[in-house]
């Protein structure tokens, strides 16, 4: 052990042992903890850390709990009067308040806990202390050797964390006051997204592609509409919605009590754009979330069938999955290319970056191609040609990987894998034997196999998650 570390052990023990200090310590702050009855339940503490990194500031906190450590003398103090948290932001000014006491009278209005339970007695090995904030109950033991408890308050979700910086939490008691620790709240800025970044951001049903958010001060009716989305929007704006670019530098409501920093959601509101919408229930207060509405899915894969019975063309399908992207929802792109250039001699028909950085490049042949020989089942000439042209694309990859890469903007890190898919024919009027065959023992290993008819079944089947 080195002597740091000696140093450090010998100075919590002393701040552990010794309460009259300080009765409450600061550990960190977690993301909010399962519910569940402590101790038939094991607590389950989620990124628990003294470093948090939001997306876009002003952060919204909701759902996250600050966790301390609580002696058994805090329940002495709480019974006579009330113990105050404060988190203050670098230039001293208080962002939130969390007041415990043991009398629920004396509590006001706002972010407040009432903490009821008493240490154990010498002949008590553990005693349960609860912590009611509203109607939300959260018990722990403290045995009566240490008389140290583990507990977990939630942060009020009617505050703000303004902008990334340092934040110091004070503790104030009989007169007092001590910092607990520091939180830092850190920001990297989102860059603007790619055309490739776009395109696979439409091909996802339930990503959000256009969000309205309405900041606003408690004391006064003041109120900033602002909107992102893949592309400006002339309804948001008549509606008063400002677009993200044209953000000004502060919020500054009419009392004055309110006064935020606007560049960082002017820099990556888009951040929030291509995410599923099930993650911006509660902590965030959206106006509206932008989504393909299920019957909108429906009329495009409608489309596409009444398409494919009657063009036999490759051109016709290729342009209506450019203008339709959702159609190749089935790869869950993170990136989604257009004819991409493969080193200036190939190219294929689309390339999709996935969410398990395999990057597949696409080869899209017309409804009508043979697919099997009659007899034997074997795949048709065409079909093979088909094959080769992948397997093509494939081999200039494994001759010059990175060159390839470059070309499609994309590092070495960002991939894993390169696969192939070759997209054809129809269901319609194939030996069902044959084609069963066909997809249980693949042609090419590392290459799969779809038909068009594939294709429109399985963004059917996504859009029935949004009826």
């Amino acid at each position: 052990m080195t002597k740091t570390n000696q140093i450090t052990e010998e100075k919590l023990k002393v701040n552990l042992n010794d309460a009259s200090l300080v009765p409450l310590i600061f550990v960190g702050v977690a993301d909010e903890m399962p519910k569940g009855s402590f101790p038939l339940t094991p607590i389950d503490i989620f990124q628990l850390s003294l470093f948090k990194q939001h997306l876009i500031y002003p952060a919204n906190i909701q759902g996250t709990v600050g966790i301390f450590l609580v002696h058994a003398n805090l329940f002495n103090l709480i019974d006579k009067e009330t113990i105050a948290i404060i988190f203050r932001s670098a230039n001293g000014k208080e962002i939130w308040t969390i007041s415990l006491s043991g009398n629920l009278e004396s509590l006001e209005a706002g972010s407040a806990v009432h903490l009821t339970g008493s240490p154990p007695s010498e002949k008590e090995a553990v005693a349960s202390t609860t912590i009611m904030n509203g109607k939300q109950h959260i018990s722990t033991l403290m045995h009566k050797s240490g008389k140290w408890a583990l507990i977990s308050i939630p942060l009020p979700g009617n505050v703000v964390v303004p902008e990334p910086s340092v934040y110091t939490i004070e503790l104030h008691w009989s007169g007092q006051k001590v910092t607990l620790g520091e939180m830092q709240y850190v920001y990297r800025p989102t860059l603007p997204f790619t055309p490739e970044e776009i395109n696979a951001i439409h091909t996802n049903p339930n990503a959000v592609k256009a969000l309205r958010m309405i900041l606003g001060c408690r004391n006064c009716p003041s109120k900033l509409h602002v909107y992102t989305a893949l592309e400006r929007d002339d309804d948001s704006e008549r509606e008063g919605f400002i677009w993200q670019a044209k953000l000004g530098d502060w919020f500054k409501c009419e009392c004055g009590t309110t006064n935020l920093p606007l560049q960082y959601m002017r820099e990556s509101l888009h951040a929030l754009l291509g995410r599923e919408s099930k993650f911006y229930s509660g902590p965030l207060n959206l106006n509206r979330i932008g989504l393909y509405a299920h019957n909108g899915i429906i009329k495009i894969v409608e489309e596409f069938n009444r398409i494919l019975d009657k063009h036999k063309d490759e051109a016709t399908f290729q342009k209506f999955i450019e203008e339709h992207p959702v159609m190749l929802s089935r790869f869950h792109a993170i990136k989604l290319f257009k004819k991409p250039n493969i080193l200036g001699k190939l190219k294929a028909d689309f390339a999709v970056l996935d969410a398990d950085k395999n990057l597949v490049l696409i080869e899209l042949e017309k409804p009508g191609i043979k697919l099997f020989t009659k007899k034997e089942g074997q795949p048709s000439s065409d079909l093979i040609h088909a094959y080769e042209q992948v397997r093509a694309w494939l081999r200039e990859y494994a001759k010059h990987p990175h060159a390839v890469l470059e070309g499609l903007g994309l590092s070495g890190d960002e991939v894993m894998a390169v696969k192939g898919a070759v997209i054809a024919g129809r269901n319609k009027g194939q030996n069902r034997e044959h084609m069963q065959r066909h997809r249980a023992d693949p042609f090419y290993a590392g290459i799969a196999f779809l038909t068009l008819d594939d294709l429109s079944a399985s963004v059917r089947q996504i859009s029935l998650h949004l009826a």
